[in-house]
């Protein structure tokens, strides 16, 4: 994990110097030591064939090791369900106003937006 924490630690620091880092603070450091409660019953799964299955991605493809998961996008989703503000707020920036402060409401996401944009 010595490797995650280097990684994430340098990502934090890229959002403080203006980086376009959609991730929210708090989630960024939760995923250093894996600090998050999974609400994996979120999750829905478009597999190649076509196939929807629902849950935990790794549970349908490997041996799961929760503390090895990095899939940030579970961990913002979670620790908005769990009611964390900061995840509330990078949802609703991500989501909401297409990742950018003061965009569309609407749910759109220019290609720029995307490009400028980051999601770790």
């Amino acid at each position: 994990h010595a490797q995650r924490r280097t990684v994430v630690e340098r990502i934090i620091e890229l959002k403080k110097r203006g980086f376009r880092i959609l991730n929210s603070p708090g989630a960024l450091r939760a995923m250093i030591d894996n600090s998050w409660r999974c609400h994996n019953n979120i999750l829905i799964n478009i597999q190649p064939d076509g196939t929807i299955n629902s849950g935990c991605y790794v549970e349908q493809h490997a041996e799961v090791r929760c503390r090895d998961c990095g899939f940030t996008p579970v961990i913002e989703a979670s620790r908005a369900l769990d009611l964390m503000p900061g995840a509330m707020v990078a949802g609703w920036r991500t989501f909401l106003s297409g990742g950018r402060p003061g965009g569309a409401l609407d749910g759109s996401v220019s290609a720029t937006t995307v490009r400028q944009s980051i999601l770790f």
